[in-house]
């Protein structure tokens, strides 16, 4: 598809209805990815689930890419770019998959959604933008909703927070630099160069940790990185599988509603992911949060859509690249 030209038509109400839908849709599909690895996550290391979520996903994404773009998606002019993307992405998705099985479903979400306040943070010294009082504001009401959602006691925070905070500061970067990225290679040749290198990554520390070496000498929180591979049963086995197919489709819904609506009107809308965490936190594993959790819950979201709002200034619809 070629790129598309944004006109005021993306600021009427059924486009607007549109780019919600998608959105909600694709926030919904990813859900089913938490709860297929936190499932999996007792069973084997995270970087198999990974290798095989990859392998699953790449020829999905291929013909996406060329469905959308055809041998230009695979194209990019900012390799070096990509690749410092692509491994903190990396860094990211296996950080919270291991704060998945540390935590329950929906602390996870919540503090993976702190990362529109580590943009805020990184956005000054990385891209020089000004950062406001009233920003500033918002990224210490999200730091105080951390706090209750972690339970943090004499303000120590537990292995599974630090991993899902870590993953959230992994993927604020790698979002900066998608910023950075998005003036010449598409979401679509981003999203083709991260599998990418998920598999190779995935593969090598299967090779480097696959046997179980480092199992006793790690930290117990790490023992989801450091298990040695198993064979999957069928059944686990297409699941993995399937978890490439849940990223390729919730993938596109989000790159489409990108496309058909300003970013600015439905953004906060990918808060909907904590009703889902908390749902299936209660249907599938019996995790109910209590009123302090809830409460810092609403601190991370209302400083991220805060935020998110504050970031978005009304300005020419942009050139999209699809």
């Amino acid at each position: 598809m070629s790129a598309i030209e944004g006109s005021s038509t993306c600021h009427d109400e059924p486009t607007l209805g549109l780019g919600a839908s998608y959105l909600m849709a694709g926030i919904f599909i990813f859900s089913f990815q938490d709860i297929a690895i936190k499932q999996l996550s007792g069973d084997f290391p995270v970087h198999q689930i990974v290798f095989i979520r990859s392998l699953g996903a790449l020829p999905l994404i291929l013909l996406l890419v060329y469905g959308l773009q055809g041998f230009d998606g695979f194209k990019t002019k900012r390799g070096w770019l990509e690749l410092l993307r692509a491994v903190l992405m990396f860094g990211s998705y296996t950080s919270y998959y291991m704060a998945l099985a540390l935590l329950p479903l929906a602390d996870a979400v919540a503090l993976f959604f702190t990362g529109p306040i580590f943009m805020t943070i990184l956005s000054r010294p990385v891209l020089g933008e000004r950062v406001s009082l009233q920003q500033w504001a918002a990224v210490l009401v999200g730091f105080a909703g951390v706090l209750l959602v972690a339970g943090a006691g004499a303000g120590m925070l537990s292995a599974g927070a630090l991993l899902a905070l870590g993953s959230a500061f992994a993927y604020g970067s790698s979002q900066i630099i998608t910023r950075q990225l998005g003036s010449t290679d598409s979401s679509a040749t981003m999203t083709l160069c991260a599998t990418l290198f998920y598999l190779v990554a995935s593969g090598v520390l299967g090779f480097w940790l696959g046997e179980g070496q480092l199992l006793g000498a790690a930290p117990s929180s790490l023992v989801s990185m450091t298990s040695p591979w198993s064979w999957p049963s069928a059944y686990e086995f297409w699941v993995m599988l399937g978890l490439g197919a849940i990223s390729t489709a919730g993938f596109y819904l989000l790159s489409r509603a990108y496309v058909v609506a300003p970013p600015r009107a439905i953004a906060p809308i990918e808060y909907t992911a904590l009703i889902w965490g908390i749902l299936w936190g209660y249907v599938f594993f019996s995790e109910t949060p209590n009123l302090v959790k809830v409460a810092g819950m609403a601190l991370i979201v209302g400083a991220g859509v805060f935020i998110l709002m504050r970031h978005a200034r009304p300005s020419p619809a942009p050139r999209v690249r699809t």
